[in-house]
C-alpha cells in the first residue's frame, strides 16, 4: 500500500477548497468552518501515516499455500510469529472421539474395535469421507466399505 502525499494533498485541498466557499454560503462562521477543516486534516494525516506503516501480508499470486519462500518482506520477518500448527484432534489421538461418546451401548464395544475398525469409522464420521473416498484411500470396494461400516453400525445397536 502506498501513499501518495502529494495527489492525496493535492485532493485535499481542492476538496476543502469547494467545502469552505459552500460553508461560507451557508452562514457558518469561520471558526467553525477552521474546526472542521482542522478535524479534516487530522484524519488526513492518520490516514497518511497508516498508510505509511501498513503492509499487505499477501502471498504474490503465483505462490501455493505450500511454499516455503513467501516474497511478502513482513511474512519473510514474521512469518513464523504469524503462523501456527493447527492440531487437528485437540492433543488427542486420532480417534479422540471415540472416547468422547457417552451412550452406553456405544462405549461397551469400543475397546473392540481393531486399529483398522477405528481408521474406518474416522474416515467416515470426522473426515466425513463418502464409501468411494474411503474404498480409494484404503483399496477395496466401495461396496465392501458399506458392509464394513453396515456390520460396525450393528455392532453398535
Amino acid at each position: 500500500m502506498t501513499f501518495n502525499y502529494a495527489l492525496e494533498k493535492k485532493k485535499f485541498d481542492a476538496a476543502w477548497e469547494f467545502l469552505r466557499k459552500f460553508y461560507v454560503t451557508s452562514g457558518m462562521e469561520p471558526s467553525a468552518i477552521e474546526a472542521m477543516h482542522e478535524y479534516d486534516w487530522d484524519v488526513f494525516k492518520a490516514a497518511r501515516i497508516e498508510a505509511l506503516h501498513t503492509q499487505e501480508l499477501k502471498l504474490p499470486p503465483d505462490m501455493d499455500d505450500e511454499s516455503e519462500a513467501p516474497e511478502s518482506p513482513l511474512m519473510k520477518k514474521f512469518g513464523k510469529q504469524l503462523t501456527s500448527e493447527y492440531d487437528t484432534f485437540g492433543g488427542h489421538s486420532r480417534y479422540w472421539w471415540l472416547d468422547e461418546l457417552t451412550t452406553p451401548c456405544l462405549t461397551i464395544g469400543i475397546p473392540y474395535l481393531t486399529d483398522a475398525d477405528k481408521e474406518l469409522l474416522t474416515m467416515y464420521v470426522v473426515d466425513g469421507l463418502t464409501t468411494r473416498e474411503i474404498a480409494k484411500r484404503i483399496g477395496i470396494t466401495h461396496v465392501a466399505v458399506s458392509q464394513k461400516l453396515g456390520k460396525l453400525f450393528n455392532y453398535f445397536k
